[in-house]
């Protein structure tokens, strides 16, 4: 009896906490591979695009890590915004939601969290380079 109570609990955690989350990720994932509809620009783009990209526009590069993360280095001229303070500092940091964002992260499991969020507020050109390790140029401190 007290077996089956652990596992309803445990899956029931699962369920409510856990696959909530999962699906929200990788339906924005699902929607950046299709080119699916997502009310504005949403893709993935590579280390090389972004640097041409941020050279031929106005765009702006994020970077969604921690501040350690942030000072062992960066993408010249990314403006640091943490990905769980984003959503309360997006719009005084970005107050133009038509202008073309680039987000990074370390692996680019928080920069995808940080464009649902950005694109949730209304933000509506955003490009995910994901990993700082895609990035095709040099990193300062």
């Amino acid at each position: 009896m007290a077996d089956n109570i652990v596992l309803i609990i445990t899956v029931s955690i699962i369920v409510l906490l856990i696959l909530p989350r999962f699906f929200k990720y990788y339906w924005i994932r699902f929607l950046l591979k299709k080119g699916g509809d997502t009310k504005g620009r949403m893709q993935n783009i590579s280390g090389s695009d972004a640097k041409e990209l941020i050279k031929n526009s106005s765009a702006v590069i994020i970077d969604v890590r921690t501040a350690g993360e942030f000072s062992a280095g960066h993408i010249p001229n990314a403006i640091h915004i943490p990905v769980s303070l984003l959503s309360s500092k997006a719009e005084d940091s970005l107050p133009d939601k038509s202008q073309k964002i680039i987000l990074y992260c370390q692996t680019g499991m928080r920069s995808m969290q940080a464009l649902y969020t950005l694109h949730s507020k209304g933000y509506t050109d955003l490009y995910n380079l994901g990993s700082i390790h895609s990035w095709a140029g040099d990193f300062e401190k």
